[in-house]
């Protein structure tokens, strides 16, 4: 359900009954915020032999987003600490790694809304610990982060709860 309703919101998939709007705009009207919405998937679908280079500048294309935000993301992958191995291709990666250019590829364009799905899943400490520090960062520019995750509660997040919107546990409805 959680990972359902974040690709909704991001325009990803139609719900199958309802209606959903984002900022506004319904569903059916949604490309136009491609930029305003920023989007970590809980599992990478990259192409395995494009490089992260290649795949963010594709993907800035694609999105309409503008060439200014090239700096953006060297500094996020700098920050994460990817910076040399960026012509790689992506199929070399390990699966923290591959989390860790999802994130990138969430926020280099520093939406107003950030849905992240298990953003924490198959990162290492030390990228924890980095993407806190970014979540703590991005709080000053992003208007609204979503992050759904079943693990939450065993690392040190709790300092960003007050200030973000935690999806861990959803009400079921029996009727």
């Amino acid at each position: 359900g959680k990972s359902t309703l974040l690709k909704i919101i991001a325009g990803l998939i139609k719900p199958t009954t309802g209606k959903f709007s984002v900022f506004g705009s319904d569903l059916e009207n949604i490309e136009h915020l491609n930029n305003q919405i920023g989007f970590v998937p809980d599992i990478q679908p990259f192409i395995a032999n494009i490089t992260p280079r290649m795949f963010l500048k594709t993907l800035r294309i694609m999105r309409g987003i503008d060439q200014t935000y090239d700096k953006k993301w060297m500094d996020y992958f700098e920050r994460f600490q990817l910076t040399k191995w960026l012509d790689r291709p992506l199929n070399w990666f390990s699966q923290g790694m591959l989390k860790r250019i999802a994130i990138v590829t969430g926020i280099f364009h520093e939406p107003r809304l950030l849905l992240m799905d298990e953003p924490l899943e198959n990162l290492d400490s030390e990228g924890k610990v980095l993407l806190e520090k970014l979540l703590q960062e991005l709080l000053n520019i992003v208007s609204t982060i979503v992050i759904s995750s079943h693990i939450l509660k065993d690392d040190g997040f709790s300092t960003l709860k007050p200030k973000i919107l935690f999806m861990e546990d959803f009400i079921k409805n029996d009727s």
